[in-house]
């Protein structure tokens, strides 16, 4: 089973439960701003890779409703080692959690799969 889904055109999808990344996001902080006011993110969140882990993570415990992440691209171009932190959070959420779905557009699939299998 894969962690993420991957669609031609992500946009097409969009609905209630929706929060689209916007496309070019290439800066950590900014990343993670968006994503605590886009996902509601406690006050406590820690503008952080763990404090985002934690946060998706309790989704399922806290019975949130639903939430699809779709990514335009791969945020954080040009900075490898935060693209893989990202993408191995969203992963490991997505996996453990039916309240949240990820989708990425399918021209990023290869690209996101060479950064998950780099160390």
């Amino acid at each position: 089973m894969s962690a993420f889904h991957f669609q031609a055109d992500p946009l097409e999808s969009s609905g209630r439960g929706h929060v689209v990344v916007p496309a070019d996001m290439k800066d950590k902080a900014q990343l993670l701003v968006f994503l605590q006011r886009a996902l509601a993110l406690p006050d406590y969140f820690g503008q952080n890779w763990d404090a985002l882990e934690e946060c998706l993570l309790d989704f399922e415990r806290l019975k949130r409703e639903p939430v699809i992440l779709v990514n335009q691209d791969i945020p954080l171009h040009g900075k490898p080692e935060d693209q893989r932190l990202y993408l191995q959070i969203l992963a490991s959420a997505a996996l453990v959690s039916d309240r949240l779905q990820v989708i990425f557009p399918d021209r990023c699939r290869r690209e996101i799969e060479k950064i998950l299998q780099e160390r």
